[in-house]
């Protein structure tokens, strides 16, 4: 699908975004656990992102979420940090979501 034909989507049409960072985040966690297939994110993934979700694991196993922040910098563009206990060590991922075609779509994902 080219981006170009995504459309962009009203709040109200896009599903409850707390519960979705959420979900999105355990399956990302899962992934680089390697207890989950990364397709299972593919079509809430833009393509640059999937890669990076296939790509070797920058977390490890073990990673437990502890808190996750959302803001909401325009409509239909959420920014979310979530918090990962890895071990010892405390590690943020960092995703952007924009709301098209009615689904939540991560079109950045980064790990600090």
């Amino acid at each position: 699908v080219c981006s170009s034909d995504l459309k962009p989507s009203p709040l109200n049409e896009l599903p409850e975004i707390t519960s979705w960072v959420k979900r999105y985040a355990v399956g990302v966690v899962e992934i680089w656990a390697s207890k989950r297939p990364a397709m299972q994110l593919a079509r809430w993934s833009h393509r640059k992102v999937f890669k990076q979700l296939t790509s070797p694991s920058q977390i490890g196993i073990g990673a437990k979420i502890r808190k996750i922040y959302i803001c909401q910098p325009i409509e239909g563009v959420i920014e979310a940090t979530v918090t990962l206990q890895i071990g010892d060590r405390v590690r943020s991922l960092s995703l952007r979501f924009e709301g098209v075609d009615k689904r939540w779509l991560c079109t950045e994902l980064v790990i600090i």
